[in-house]
């Protein structure tokens, strides 16, 4: 089976996409794929430091791709500080692997996540949690209560952690994820929300909700309690999602002086880091 890893990185995460790859290979020894990092204008240092280290490969994002970001984000203000996150869109072009596991940058693995690249699932990904009996609907991604089944198939998924099949890896469907990028796609739209927006809407019925295991985002751990009884010792992949990212000093401190369950998060990244 030719699979591959894929995350994207710039020169603020790029610390992030370093942890990321010692994690994920001191849990996952068993992988024998490819890395391929996503990336725009990152400096030749740091591409030779991780392909001597990884032996990754490095994808630059496609000029055509840049040029309609470059033009949505004047049309959307709001989009100005996510349109990195549109990035992920590249790795649709990955038609000669068998599956792509894409994970963010600002994700540490914790224990070993071989069941994301063996799965049969077409698209795979873990769910947005609210608060128990509510979830994000995907027609505007808002919030509501949950009152029956049919509201299944309008839950939302976040993009931090997905395993995509051969199925969806297609020129094809690359196009067509992008062609989403005009003004009408945000329409009634209140939050900021980036590649979420797109990609829910083109897979909402065709993807496989899995544990939040997969994708522990820091802030959401009382939910993850709550809904699905997972607690922090079984997550596989923690998500340091928001803007206090652990490899600034100013930005743990943060975290702690907000509430200070976040030190064992902060205690993870420097016990995997340092």
């Amino acid at each position: 089976m030719n699979y591959c890893l894929a995350t994207i990185t710039d020169k603020y995460y790029y610390k992030g996409t370093i942890a990321l790859l010692n994690t994920f290979f001191i849990h996952n020894e068993w992988f024998n794929g490819k890395i391929i990092i996503i990336h725009n204008e990152l400096s030749q240092q740091s591409i030779d430091s991780i392909t001597e280290k990884y032996n990754a490969l490095f994808h630059q994002v496609d000029n055509g791709l840049m040029t309609k970001l470059y033009k949505i984000k004047e049309q959307i203000p709001q989009l100005e500080s996510l349109y990195k996150r549109f990035f992920i869109l590249e790795i649709f072009k990955f038609s000669h692997f068998d599956r792509v596991v894409y994970i963010d940058s600002d994700i540490l693995c914790k224990r070993d996540i071989s069941p994301l690249f063996f799965r049969e699932e077409d698209f795979i990904a873990c769910k947005d949690v609210i608060k128990p009996n509510y979830y994000r609907n995907v027609n505007d991604f808002s919030i509501k209560k949950y009152e029956s089944s049919y509201q299944n198939n309008l839950r939302t998924f976040n993009s931090g952690v997905l395993s995509i099949s051969n199925k969806f890896l297609s020129e094809e469907i690359y196009k067509e994820l992008v062609s989403y990028l005009i003004p009408r796609t945000w329409q009634g739209i209140k939050d900021h929300y980036g590649d979420e927006i797109i990609l829910n809407r083109y897979f909402i019925k065709q993807t496989q909700l899995i544990s939040n295991e997969y994708n522990y985002r820091i802030h959401l751990e009382k939910h993850y309690v709550q809904n699905e009884n997972l607690f922090f010792k079984d997550a596989r992949l923690i998500h340091y999602t928001g803007i206090n990212k652990p490899w600034r000093i100013k930005n743990q401190v943060r975290l702690l002086l907000r509430n200070f369950k976040y030190w064992k998060y902060i205690w993870l990244w420097y016990k995997c880091c340092l």
